[in-house]
């Protein structure tokens, strides 16, 4: 009987030890459970954080994208219009030396003209001069002859 006492008391024990082990882990097990409901709380907070992060993300890259196609079709207005220039200044250029030639070729016109006008009026200043003088020689005659 002392022995089975003994073995009682030490199943006693152990049960006392299961026991408080139970509760310790039972203990335990609540705390992983509220571990495991806390993380599948944040689980599914960063579910939706990563949904809004991916929406973000496409947001961007779609402003992106249209960011690169106004910065390229901005660089293809600019080329157009350094060409566009280009041109522009060529025309002007040539524009400005046809109308130089031109004004050249008409300041030499004019002074062929000037030259040939200055002769005439000098051949007409000559020719009244040597009629003025044929008329006074004629006059003359014309007036001795009457006093004869």
């Amino acid at each position: 009987l002392k022995v089975q006492g003994s073995h009682l008391h030490a199943m006693e024990m152990k049960s006392a030890a299961v026991e408080t082990i139970l509760r310790r882990e039972e203990s335990t097990l609540g705390q992983v459970e509220a571990q495991l409901g806390q993380a599948g709380r944040e689980r599914a907070q960063l579910a939706k954080a990563l949904v809004v992060e991916r929406s973000k993300v496409a947001r961007l890259e779609l402003e992106g994208s249209r960011l690169l196609e106004e910065r390229t079709s901005q660089a293809q207005v600019m080329v157009d219009l350094s060409a566009r220039m280009a041109a522009e200044s060529d025309g002007y250029r040539r524009a400005k030396n046809e109308l130089k030639a031109s004004v050249r070729s008409e300041s030499a016109l004019l002074r062929e003209q000037l030259e040939l006008s200055t002769r005439q009026q000098d051949d007409s200043k000559r020719s009244v001069d040597e009629l003025s003088v044929a008329l006074k020689a004629r006059v003359a005659e014309v007036q001795e002859a009457r006093a004869r």
